[in-house]
């Protein structure tokens, strides 16, 4: 069996043949610690709420997802493929998270379990190609990321 880190650091091919180890997540720039922490209660309960993450996922995962941390347990994206896309393309867009538009969809499918609805973990092409959701899908996926 691999470690938890050495599965982390799995090699992940780009469009160029070439391997990439990235094993980090997004980070948040805010000083303000106490606002960091509204932020990360606002945006876990309601994708929890919204039910596009696992019930069970726990704050410290989206914690560690905002602070350029590892996670040793990614977190289940229960959404559909389109939701998980829009959440990612806002979130790399939006001006307090440190840029990573690169390796977005490397970094993204190593925070989050996220399968295609037979069940297939989805890769980074899958992920990609996929369509803007409905508009109301759009509006509250921003209202979440809103911070």
């Amino acid at each position: 069996h691999l470690s938890i880190r050495r599965q982390r650091q799995m090699c992940i091919r780009d469009s160029l043949e070439t391997y990439l180890f990235v094993d980090k997540s997004f980070k948040l720039n805010l000083s303000n610690q106490i606002q960091f922490k509204e932020i990360v209660f606002d945006l876990w309960s309601s994708l929890r709420r919204a039910k596009l993450i696992d019930k069970k996922t726990k704050k410290t995962q989206i914690k560690k997802l905002l602070t350029n941390t590892p996670l040793p347990d990614k977190i289940i994206w229960t959404g559909e493929l389109q939701q998980f896309k829009f959440f990612i393309d806002i979130l790399v867009n939006h001006p307090k998270i440190e840029d990573v538009k690169n390796n977005k969809w490397i970094i993204a499918l190593n925070c989050f379990h996220v399968t295609d609805r037979i069940g297939n973990v989805a890769s980074n092409q899958k992920v990609s190609n996929q369509k803007k959701p409905t508009l109301s899908k759009q509006k509250k996926i921003k209202t979440y990321l809103n911070f």
